[in-house]
């Protein structure tokens, strides 16, 4: 991570990655280990969203 000023942070995408997956980690760990081992992408939406999406499917427990 390189810190440009204070308004830039700029993150590889595996930086963001393993940054994402410990945040899910905290709470779900299926899911983090579902984020380790798959890829990410990340696009800004129609409104402005920032967006990640990751490969792969797994199975929502709240459906099950």
């Amino acid at each position: 991570m390189r810190v440009t000023s204070i308004k830039t942070i700029r993150l590889t995408p595996t930086e963001l990655k393993e940054a994402i997956r410990l945040y899910v980690g905290d709470t779900d760990t299926k899911l983090a280990d579902h984020i380790a081992f798959n890829v990410i992408s990340c696009d800004f939406d129609q409104n402005g969203d920032f967006v990640v999406s990751i490969d792969g499917e797994i199975e929502d427990e709240d459906r099950a």
